[in-house]
């Protein structure tokens, strides 16, 4: 099979190869050396770049050899080398074919003889028959001429001829259509050398090296060097298999010539060390190099105790290829009448010669990558996981940050001082491998409302909230092909408690807007799902916009900061009994115990959105407090009486309608009955005739005497009067309006006030400790962009996006439909959502009494989301890009801690590891825009990298 691409790597293709190959190289070398993969010998890290390098200036001298195999001489290779200094080197093959029709021959062939027994009169006797057929032959002249050689830049006139032949033969067919085009002149197959050439030094020595101070340099097969060095073989691999093809597929099978067996050759790209681990020559023999390249030795002096194979070894092995591939063109055996010269058989040898170099050092190379990854992993002990891997950083991250600063879990109880909890507000967090879930941790800083802030609950109404505020800061991670933890908001009331959730952004300095708002009462349980949205980091955005016009980057930018304005996720809880104390203005904790009454207040509230003024405490401010209590269960008591007595009212209307409706459907059907009846005297009918107040009664009457008895027809029909009872209760009713009334007229109406300074709620998590700060009032808002900035400036490898959350709008909820029922449970979807919103505004607007009273005991948790993306899975972040993860987090944790809790990095952290996070992540200890280490920083960075070089 022809194939113009290398195969990736195979292990046990790779295995093979090598086992084959220590075959040749235990006649090259003495019989003392012991040569094994390296995974089978103790070496360092530094040998593998070693090895890396070898392997490389092998491969390149190997192509020389072949190159010199195809005619190039020592006096050429310093003239392509000059040549390389400004212009481009190319080695190109040329070829063309032609067919010319030359001559017609007819000829005469027979057929076998065939003997026939025929019976005559005589006796049998023996025919003997043959058939000659007369048959045209066209002959045709087949032609074909190919050259091998080198030119520079653009002028293929200015060559250096390397190889060429020309051949023919003669082709016969039996029509007279030409086998082959009169005229073929194939695409020409270029390699450029350019590169390959640069790698020699004066001396004509490959000295190719990596940069392992290159910031591109990750590992001995990542690296911009070993890039190069692949492009450029891949490209020689291509242009030896287009060779191949055009011999073996286009040129021999013209006359049915076989095609050459290419893989006979030794190749001395090896992927080998000494198991001695001595870094000696083999006296036995010592080479110099007999090609017109070598390879340099410089920094084979600098490794000691080594187990890579030395200079002279690869020397050693270059010669065993070049005898190879000489012996194997001497032994080849080809036909004289064949297409095939020794020119064209020492080209295809030499192609897969080429392309087994290619390829051996292209599996080289990823196995000492893929050795890598089966050492770390046997150091771990397995493949880990990216769950795993958020447990380990759970961990770290309570290593390095001070208690108060460090992550805490996203889970408060909900309560007033010294009070029970009335529920539990949080987020968690469900991990790919199934874990059961657990509360987020966030980098959390708590501080006192000083300004209160709003929402809307429709054009005219705004409520206002003070009590805590909590900025928490959530910093996710994901690699390629995984999958974020499921991050769902978690909410439960206690028993006979109640809270109102919102749940929106923050829109202004003072400006809440919820998305989603619910009541959650009585052990309820509820589960809102939260989708994640990472925005582009801000060196991606810049990048994108750069080359756009001035108009499109405008609508960008501002359509950007939309959306990091969108990252400022809100949740806001609203205690509602102490807001009924308030707007009852009832004394604080006056309903702590009034179960029941809580609850009438409540269902008064929620289902017939009554005003609180029907029911709040008016008289004496300094009356106690059971005084006070009283009144308002008298005024709950009343409204609950004509609640009642209205529901009754129209419950028994409703009868009377159902029942009138009824009537009307049998009264036409009777009447219809009564037309053959005759009727009575109109004076005697008229009385009787209404059918809507009173029975009616036809009755038959004969001719001119006496009313007959006959069958009567009533209809019974409601009376439309109220029964008594309810005229009582509607006169109470009357009686109590007007009584409130007079009452309001007299007292001065008391002005609610909104107090910034009112007692605040406490939300604590259990376990965690809460920094509280007392500040002025913080604009929000401000923080997305400074996250933003702060990303591009710290971020070295523009990994830490933003993230939009938002809620779901599919809700889980669990719920018990009465004090001892089993649990139940709904899937709440956009209708359902619709309805609970509009539900919590009418109980917000009757606690707010429509916006005049704010809600004191009230707690705003606002998120900061980001997302540490990785280009590569964990494996192969580790493996390939050699870069450690806990590092890379641990710098995204400091970048938003630092924004989180306004404090520098050196505050945050253990004094014990300041030394070792300064080593490897310097910039987020500096201040910007400064961008400056101190000399204590600098001091700390170097203590660090001392440590780590006595480990």
């Amino acid at each position: 099979e022809q194939s113009t691409k290398m195969q990736s790597y195979d292990a046990s293709r790779f295995h093979r190869q090598v086992n084959e190959a220590l075959e040749s190289v235990n006649r090259v070398l003495h019989n003392a050396r012991h040569l094994k993969l390296p995974d089978n010998v103790t070496h360092k890290y530094d040998d593998k770049y070693a090895l890396a390098d070898l392997l490389t200036n092998t491969a390149l001298a190997a192509q020389v050899n072949n190159l010199e195999l195809l005619g190039l001489t020592k006096e050429n290779l310093v003239t392509i080398r000059q040549w390389a200094k400004d212009r481009s080197v190319t080695l190109r093959l040329k070829a063309e074919h032609g067919c010319t029709f030359t001559k017609e021959v007819e000829r005469k062939v027979e057929s076998p003889v065939y003997h026939t027994k025929v019976k005559t009169i005589i006796g049998k006797q023996e025919i003997t028959e043959k058939v000659v057929t007369t048959v045209t032959d066209y002959h045709w002249a087949f032609s074909a001429s190919w050259e091998i050689f080198l030119f520079k830049g653009n002028d293929p006139n200015d060559k250096i001829s390397l190889l060429q032949n020309a051949l023919s033969c003669d082709l016969i067919t039996s029509s007279k259509n030409s086998p082959q085009p009169s005229t073929s002149v194939f695409p020409p197959v270029d390699l450029n050398l350019t590169w390959l050439l640069t790698q020699l030094n004066d001396n004509a020595a490959f000295k190719f090296s990596i940069d392992r101070d290159n910031k591109k340099c990750r590992t001995p097969r990542r690296n911009p060097d070993t890039e190069f060095a692949l492009k450029f073989l891949q490209e020689v691999y291509q242009w030896a298999g287009s060779v191949r093809e055009y011999y073996n597929g286009k040129l021999f099978p013209v006359n049915s010539t076989l095609p050459v067996r290419d893989n006979l050759s030794f190749v001395p790209v090896l992927t080998l060390f000494d198991e001695n681990n001595k870094h000696q020559k083999d006296t036995s023999r010592t080479s110099s190099s007999k090609s017109i390249v070598s390879i340099s030795d410089e920094s084979e002096s600098k490794r000691s105790n080594s187990p890579v194979l030395t200079v002279n070894d690869s020397h050693l092995f270059l010669e065993e290829q070049v005898r190879s591939i000489k012996a194997a063109i001497s032994d080849y055996r080809f036909s004289a009448s064949s297409l095939q010269s020794n020119s064209e058989v020492r080209v295809v040898i030499l192609a897969g010669s080429f392309q087994r170099i290619c390829q051996n050092y292209s599996d080289g190379v990823d196995y000492i990558e893929e050795l890598l990854r089966r050492q770390l992993i046997a150091a771990i002990g397995k493949v880990l996981t990216p769950a795993e891997f958020t447990y380990y950083m759970e961990f770290h991250n309570r290593n390095i940050f001070k208690e108060k600063y460090g992550p805490q879990p996203f889970s408060y109880a909900i309560r007033l001082p010294d009070h029970y909890p009335v529920g539990l507000i949080g987020i968690d967090g469900q991990l790919a491998d199934g874990t059961l879930t657990d509360p987020i941790p966030t980098l959390v800083r708590h501080s006192k409302a000083t300004r209160q802030m709003k929402f809307a609950l429709n054009a005219a109404t705004n409520v206002s909230f003070g009590g805590d505020r909590y900025l928490h800061a959530y910093v996710s991670h994901e690699f390629s092909g995984s999958v974020g933890a499921k991050l769902n908001v978690t909410a439960r009331a206690r028993q006979f408690s109640c809270f109102i959730l919102l749940i929106g952004t923050i829109t202004g300095p003072d400006l809440f807007d919820p998305k989603f708002a619910t009541i959650v009462r009585d052990k309820d349980d509820l589960s809102i799902p939260l989708l994640c949205e990472t925005l582009p980091t801000a060196k991606e955005f810049k990048d994108a916009i750069e080359s756009l016009s001035p108009e499109q980057q405008r609508f960008a930018k501002a359509y950007r900061s939309m959306q990091l304005s969108s990252t400022l996720f809100g949740i806001v809880v609203l205690q509602v009994k102490p807001q009924l104390e308030k707007v009852l203005k009832l004394p604080i904790d006056s309903l702590s115990k009034e179960i029941k009454l809580t609850q009438d207040i409540l269902e008064i509230f929620t289902k017939y959105q009554i005003s609180s003024d029907l029911i709040s405490y008016e008289g004496d401010e300094n009356a106690p407090k059971a005084e006070k209590v009283a009144q308002v269960k008298k005024h709950v008591k009343a409204m609950q009486d004509m609640i009642y007595g209205t529901r009754e009212k129209e419950l028994e209307e409703q009868k009377m309608k159902e029942k009138m409706a009824k009537a009307k459907a049998v009264v036409p059907e009777r009447m219809m009955r009564a037309r053959a009846i005759p009727m009575c005297a109109p004076t005697m009918c008229a009385p009787t005739m209404n059918l809507c107040s009173a029975p009616v009664m036809m009755m038959a009457r004969g001719g001119g005497g006496p009313p007959a008895p006959s069958p009567v027809l009533a209809v019974a029909m409601p009376s439309p009067a109220p029964p008594q009872q309810l005229q009582r209760q509607q006169q109470q009713q009357q009686q109590q309006q007007q009584q409130q009334q007079r009452q309001s007229s007299t007292q001065p109406q008391s002005q609610p006030t909104v107090q910034p300074d009112a007692p605040q709620n406490q939300f604590k998590a259990e376990g965690s400790v809460t920094i509280t700060v007392d500040t002025e009032h913080e604009d929000y808002t401000k923080l997305p962009s400074q996250l933003d900035s702060k990303f591009e400036a710290l971020d070295e490898d523009s990994a830490l996006r933003s993230t939009i959350l938002k809620a779901g709008k599919t809700w889980t909820k669990s719920y018990q439909t009465a004090l001892l029922a089993a649990p139940s449970k709904k899937t709440m979807h956009t209708g359902d959502l619709e309805e609970e919103k509009k539900k919590a505004f009418d109980l917000l607007d009757c606690l707010s009494r429509s916006g005049c009273l704010s809600f004191d005991h009230a707690s705003l948790h606002i998120v900061l989301a980001a997302t540490h993306c990785f280009d590569k899975t964990l494996t192969d972040t580790l493996v390939k890009d050699n870069m450690n993860p806990i590092e890379k987090m641990e710098r995204s944790m400091l970048i938003i801690g630092t924004t989180v809790h306004n404090k520098p990095a050196k505050k945050l952290l253990k004094p014990e590891v300041l030394a070792k996070v300064l080593a490897y992540s310097p910039g987020v200890f500096q201040d910007l825009p400064h961008l400056l280490p101190t000399s204590e920083d600098k001091a700390l960075q170097d203590k660090g990298k001392e440590k780590e070089k006595v480990k």
